[in-house]
């Protein structure tokens, strides 16, 4: 009286079991796979800064031969200035072949405090040259902040494989205050460091607003 599984008719477990278990293919690619893919952030016109934080930046630098970090701060007002020349620097640098890719992190945020001290930031903003995912050889942009002379300085860095330096920090191992210096002036330095706690929000051009708890002090 109870049934036996054959050839034709198997078991039911055995059926279920067959049923049960999804496979990946080419058109129907593993949760995982689709769920990495959607993390890493894209530059779009109306979106073209990447923006990056603890838990992406390696592997969005890892995928670009080029990638340009900016280190801000809601409550900068240096780094409000820059948004938006960064921002059209992005889409046509974004463009170029091969392409140089622009990307912002909240420096502000607890979760990034690490990129903070990898990248030695103390203060804002701060620009780092990434080349095909080093992130131990970052280097220190000595650039322009509005948008020509951004995406000029920034092509010269690709085509000659260095960041320029200005001839007076030359000897320098590192830009003071970390900040954004104007091409060849070194002795113009402007950044914003933390002082003391006073809310603020900035929103970065085409990005939700962020508050952080941090305050300013631009000099």
């Amino acid at each position: 009286e109870l049934p036996t599984a054959t050839k034709k008719a198997p078991s039911m477990s055995a059926r279920a079991a067959k049923k049960e278990l999804p496979t990946a293919t080419k058109k129907a690619p593993s949760m995982s796979a689709r769920a990495a893919k959607k993390e890493l952030p894209t530059a779009t016109k109306k979106a073209p800064v990447l923006q990056l934080d603890a838990d992406n930046l390696r592997e969005v630098a890892n995928v670009h031969a080029m990638l340009a970090v900016e280190f801000h701060a809601p409550w900068c007002g240096h780094c409000k200035k820059l948004a938006p020349e960064w921002e059209r620097a992005a889409n046509e640098l974004r463009v170029q072949r091969p392409p140089i890719f622009l990307a912002a992190v909240d420096g502000s945020l607890a979760k990034n405090s690490g990129l903070k001290t990898m990248f030695e930031v103390t203060g804002f903003p701060t620009i780092k040259i990434i080349r095909h995912g080093d992130l131990a050889n970052a280097e220190d942009y000595y650039g322009p902040r509005e948008a020509g002379g951004i995406v000029t300085y920034l092509t010269d860095a690709r085509r000659t494989g260095r960041a320029q330096r200005p001839p007076s920090a030359a000897t320098t191992a590192k830009p003071a205050n970390q900040g954004v210096r104007l091409a060849f002036e070194p002795a113009l330095i402007s950044s914003c460091v933390p002082s003391s706690p006073r809310p603020q929000r900035f929103a970065y051009p085409n990005q939700p607003q962020t508050t952080s708890t941090l305050s300013s002090r631009s000099t």
